[in-house]
């Protein structure tokens, strides 16, 4: 190709390429004609983004503890025939099924014919047998109280020690750690107790601890009163339905149960009386115990770091300790204790409006006091309320011979 040609051919392809409509480089009128309708187009093209509705729900500040309402006390495993349960407080009763959930203030009720197994929060696996009621734990953030009917409680490996879990009753705190036991609650607000395996502990209204051998069972009166532990009857059937007997006889007459329900709230009564004072201790030996730890700190600061001497005052703190674990211990049985004894009066008298303006008029005591001394009533507020210190051992119970 000649120098002309090539010439020629250059000159026309720069012809074509500037006047090309819908260029993407173009010059003079047609060019920036081309480029405004092209900017147009892009405009129309582009899509605003969309904003997505944030459905996540807020995570919880680091640190803090889920409130009652949140936490879970009761999980269904199996249901059943006819079971009645209250998910959260002031709810209506529903039919339950296997999955449900039972929160603070929450309950189970089983109908004749009819058994539900629960996992507890740190109480373990519980059987309920038919005509049983169990609520969940409406002032502290632990355990459950069996109001009516029996149940068989197949206990946790391991508990909590400082701060422990019971099974509360009408009349006694029963905790089945590594044991296996049936637990039945009369109208009347007996209570009967057989371990099945492994020893089993009752504590009384003062938080004065006794084990109850396996093979073995004993009664528990309406006062608290523990009978003598006598060998326990041989359980042909299912283990929740040991105790149905003892249940049937004798049957509160309905003509009793008005005064066994003034009788429960009267006793609820006088423990919420006493529980202000009670706190009262239990919070002035907590700032006690406050104080002493600082000097312990301070006088270790102080100390010679090559001394190798026993500060006096640690033996005081462990002591402290060991005195805040008994105290919170019994505070927190007594106030279990008023539930379920509001609870059985309820049963009782439900359509008695005197017994029902007691039972409000204690349950607003108890509220009372949840809000001015949140710290007992919070379950995740007890572990650091009774820090440090050793098991105290505990006694067996009184034995009675083989014969019944």
């Amino acid at each position: 190709m000649t120098r002309t040609s090539s010439l020629v051919f250059f000159a026309f392809f720069l012809m074509i390429a500037f006047a090309a409509p819908g260029c993407t480089r173009c010059s003079g009128e047609v060019g920036d004609k081309v480029a405004a309708e092209q900017g147009a187009a892009g405009k129309k093209r582009k899509k605003k983004p969309r904003h997505k509705k944030d459905n996540r729900r807020k995570a919880r500040p680091r640190g803090a503890a889920k409130t009652g309402a949140e936490l879970l006390y009761v999980r269904f495993e199996t249901v059943l025939g006819t079971v009645m349960t209250v998910a959260h407080e002031n709810e209506a009763e529903r039919p339950a099924k296997p999955n449900d959930s039972v929160f603070a203030g929450g309950l189970v009720a089983t109908g004749e014919a009819s058994k539900a197994v629960l996992a507890v929060r740190e109480v373990g696996m519980a059987t309920l047998d038919q005509n049983a009621l169990m609520i969940t734990a409406p002032y502290t953030r632990c355990g459950a109280d069996l109001v009516r009917g029996s149940a068989y409680i197949e206990g946790p490996i391991r508990t909590q020690q400082r701060a422990p879990c019971y099974l509360h009753t009408p009349s006694a705190a029963i905790l089945v750690t590594q044991a296996k036991a049936v637990v039945a609650v009369a109208d009347d607000g007996r209570v009967k107790v057989a371990a099945l395996e492994g020893p089993v502990t009752l504590a009384n209204l003062e938080g004065t601890k006794s084990e109850l051998p396996a093979g073995r069972e004993l009664v528990i009166d309406a006062k608290g009163t523990m009978g003598k532990a006598v060998p326990a009857a041989k359980c042909e059937g299912a283990p929740e339905q040991c105790l149905r007997a003892w249940l049937a006889k004798p049957a509160l007459p309905d003509a009793q149960k008005p005064k066994k329900a003034s009788d429960a709230v009267a006793a609820a009564e006088k423990i919420a009386d006493a529980l202000p004072a009670d706190v009262q201790a239990l919070i002035a030996l907590q700032e006690a115990h406050k104080t002493l730890g600082a000097e312990h700190m301070a006088a270790d600061r102080r100390a010679d770091a090559g001394a190798a001497q026993e500060d006096p005052l640690a033996q005081k703190l462990r002591d402290d300790a060991m005195r805040m674990m008994g105290l919170t211990d019994r505070a927190s049985i007594r106030i279990h204790r008023v539930s379920s004894l509001l609870a059985l009066a309820a049963r009782l008298a439900p359509a008695d409006a005197k017994i029902a303006e007691r039972i409000v008029a204690a349950r607003q005591k108890m509220d009372a006091m949840k809000g001015s001394f949140p710290a007992l009533f919070d379950r995740a507020k007890q572990g650091a309320m009774v820090m440090g210190g050793a098991n105290t051992p505990i006694p067996s119970v009184p034995m009675a011979g083989p014969t019944r």
